[in-house]
Formats: C-alpha cells, sequence, structure tokens
C-alpha cells in the first residue's frame, strides 16, 4: 500500500547533492536512507516554507517522522516528513524481511534494522477500523507469526516501536510494542 512505510528517528547524515539523509533508528544498527522528491511534503516548527524545510533539514534537524513508501532497498521514498523538535519514540514501520525466536525472546528485522523483543513486548493485530481497539496477539499468534516471517509465505507488514529512555522497558533497542498491520 502506498504510504504504508514509516520511520520516527534522529538523522545521522545528510546529502543535499543527492536529496537525501539518513536516520539512525538504532545506534549500532544500518541507518535508511529517505530520499526527496518534488512531491514530498516537509513540515515541523518554525518552518513556513520548503526553502526553510530543507535548510534544517540539511542542517542539524535530529528527530523526523517520515511516511513513505519502500524503495526495494530498505530506504523510503519519502511522501512526507515532520521534523520535530525532541525524541520521541522510535518507530519502524515496514516488510519484516527476518524474525527469530518465539513469543518469549528474538528478533525482527523491518528496513534493514533488528530489534530484540522479549516477553513483555506487546504484540498486537491491527483492527484497520477508527475506534476499534487492536487485538492482543496470545503467544500462539506470536509464534505463527515469527514462523511465516521466516519462511517467507505472506509478507507481514509490522510497525515496531521502541519507547525512549525512561519509558516503556528502558531499554534501547528492545521493541515494546510490535503491530501487525491489516493487508
Amino acid at each position: 500500500k502506498g504510504g504504508d512505510i514509516k520511520v520516527h528517528a534522529n538523522v545521522s547524515s545528510s546529502n543535499q547533492l543527492t536529496n537525501s539523509f539518513e536516520v539512525e533508528p538504532l545506534p549500532g544498527q544500518p541507518t535508511i536512507t529517505v530520499t526527496i522528491n518534488s512531491s514530498t511534503q516537509i513540515e515541523g516548527d518554525g518552518i513556513e516554507n520548503v526553502g526553510q524545510a530543507l535548510t534544517k533539514l540539511f542542517g542539524t534537524p535530529g528527530f523526523v517522522e517520515v511516511r513513505g513508501l519502500d524503495d526495494g532497498s530498505d530506504g523510503i521514498i519519502a511522501l512526507e516528513i515532520d521534523i520535530k523538535g525532541d525524541v520521541d519514540k522510535v518507530q519502524v514501520q515496514g516488510f519484516a524481511t527476518a524474525a527469530d525466536g518465539d513469543s518469549t525472546n528474538g528478533t525482527m528485522t523491518v528496513l534493514g534494522v533488528t530489534f530484540n523483543f522479549v516477553s513483555a513486548t506487546d504484540f498486537e493485530i491491527d483492527s484497520d477500523v477508527e475506534g476499534v481497539d487492536d487485538t492482543n496477539m496470545l503467544p500462539g499468534q506470536v509464534n505463527t507469526l515469527i514462523a511465516d516471517i521466516r519462511a517467507g509465505i505472506t509478507p507481514q507488514l509490522v510497525n515496531i516501536e521502541d519507547e525512549e529512555v525512561g519509558k516503556g522497558d528502558n531499554i534501547i533497542g528492545t521493541a515494546d510494542g510490535i503491530e501487525v498491520k491489516s493487508p
């Protein structure tokens, strides 16, 4: 689906010549390349036009929220970029390309970034209906999800969230929540 890929993370580098920048969801993990084109909408505090947005974005923008399309190389073609001032929760949404473990402990990879998960990680199925609560996944459902990702049976669009330090589990790189999005 168009626009289903999302990343909320710190900008680690930028390249104005290629209209792209790198975000680093987790320290020590691969970065994700975000490409800007003429259709990209950019906004943020104190930004009144595209020129200001680009100046800030290619300066030291800090934390950004990006929504866009998968570029096929673990990167994003940005549809929307929101430049934030403060670090919020790290979020990576895309198709899971690897998973290992079971419902109590394991890893899941999205856009080249591998997150750990533990028994305290909340696994949910997105209801995809406004006002309807998501459904908590049972351990057997989590194990099936992991097996399906590992086997490459059906592409699984997942949203992984890692709260900032001081919230959630306080362990950077360990998912506080993994939500399976509706196909």
